[in-house]
């Protein structure tokens, strides 16, 4: 059941921010591709180390999230899970970060001062929730805050970044 409301909740966000226009993709030759979206006076940005990865290599992925405000954000968070990243392939497949891993219970904070950016990055083995290896093809990528914003704005996302799997 879990999985099932991973994954309605992960197409949710990739097709949100596909369709709102606030996502804007970004690829100059020879740098790694990104992703941002703004979210009042914060900008979500996401990116990995390259565009296109080997079957089974190790695919680096950052989310930034900067304050472009003159005061202090906070987010609240009803466990220690304060980030997610998420792929989805053509084919259905699909992986979270958070997937398996345990967190704490209460609430937790995090406050990113004005011009302060707030960075999470994480590595993915291409092992999917089912615990198989991701076919080869087209892979949407995506991050999000999962918290309660002191702007009013609730769980900033960014998505999809566009990676190929050979």
């Amino acid at each position: 059941m879990r999985l099932k409301t991973t994954a309605i909740l992960v197409l949710a966000l990739l097709t949100l921010a596909g369709c709102s226009g606030g996502s804007e993709m970004t690829q100059p030759a020879n740098t790694s591709p990104s992703v941002s979206a703004q979210s009042g006076d914060v900008k979500i940005s996401l990116s990995t180390d390259r565009q296109t990865y080997a079957r089974g290599e190790t695919i680096n992925m950052t989310m930034k999230v900067k304050n472009e405000g003159s005061a202090t954000m906070t987010y609240s968070f009803v466990s220690g899970r304060q980030f997610d990243f998420s792929a989805v392939h053509s084919g259905g497949d699909l992986w979270n970060y958070s997937h398996g891993r345990n967190y704490t219970r209460g609430t937790t904070t995090v406050k990113i001062q004005p011009g302060e950016t707030w960075t999470k990055a994480v590595s993915w083995d291409q092992i999917v929730n089912a615990g198989t290896l991701i076919p080869a093809g087209s892979v949407e990528i995506g991050a999000i805050v999962p918290g309660r914003g002191s702007n009013g704005r609730d769980n900033p996302q960014v998505g999809p970044l566009r990676i190929t799997i050979q």
